[in-house]
């Protein structure tokens, strides 16, 4: 974002929110989501989930969780069968406890350690003090970008009050804008949405990929967005069409 982005979005004076969660900056440990990234990257992806599995199978007592309740239908659209599953399991059915420890122990072993890697992960305070700066928006993706659908109501309210909390006191941010962690259908609920009013956001994006209207900003705890991805190819080429129809749409 820093390097590559920010000087580009200056230069043509295109606005944008960054969507940060606080951990990496209040306890200086990586997401799980990027752990993921990192192991799959130095593991490679089907011995990744051969030792993922393995530790799913020899962890004491661990139960995997139902995720019929969260609508998955279209979070891993650029993905077959056996990774959407494998997503499913590893993002939405192992407890988030067993989660944090099978995702640190295999870190430490294949990797090493978080902190030597922080720097080199995410924005510093310093970075997103510039991108302030340069006119853009900071915006919440929660505390540790946790499905917040699978947390009671009061994992939720820490969850986002946690990262509300940082970052308003931490940077001065002056509105306070969400982004639903995975986003798709069934990543909120109602709760999410109750308290992001009570803690005075302004609004919650999703990953529902539709035009936004009127009244989905109306609507200010759904309003839908595209991936980028949406109008490239799998050869990373752009495709002009999938982009007017952006700009065109009824």
């Amino acid at each position: 974002v820093a390097q590559y982005a920010l000087p580009i979005l200056e230069k043509h004076g295109i606005p944008a929110t960054i969507y940060c969660c606080s951990m990496p900056l209040m306890e200086h440990r990586i997401l799980n989501v990027h752990r993921v990234h990192l192991l799959q990257a130095r593991l490679g992806t089907a011995r990744f989930r051969t030792e993922f599995q393995r530790a799913v199978n020899e962890h004491p007592g661990l139960r995997v969780e139902s995720a019929d309740h969260v609508e998955l239908s279209n979070i891993y659209p650029y993905d077959d069968d056996a990774t959407r599953r494998f997503k499913r399991l590893l993002n939405f059915e192992v407890p988030y406890p067993a989660l944090d420890t099978l995702l640190a122990d295999l870190f430490a072993h294949f990797i090493g350690s978080e902190r030597e890697m922080l720097a080199d992960l995410y924005l510093s305070a310093d970075e997103i003090r510039r991108c302030l700066d340069a006119g853009l928006e900071i915006g919440i993706h929660c505390h540790s970008h946790l499905t917040m659908s699978r947390l009671n109501r009061d994992e939720q309210d820490r969850e986002l009050r946690l990262a509300a909390d940082f970052f308003t006191s931490e940077f001065r941010v002056p509105e306070l804008h969400c982004s639903y962690p995975y986003g798709a259908l069934g990543t909120w609920n109602d709760t999410t949405k109750a308290i992001l009013g009570e803690l005075n956001f302004v609004s919650g994006v999703t990953k529902h990929r539709a035009v936004a209207k009127p009244a989905d900003l109306r609507d200010r705890w759904e309003i839908p967005r595209y991936d980028v991805r949406d109008i490239f190819d799998e050869a990373n080429e752009l495709i002009p069409d999938g982009l007017e129809a952006l700009f065109t749409a009824d």
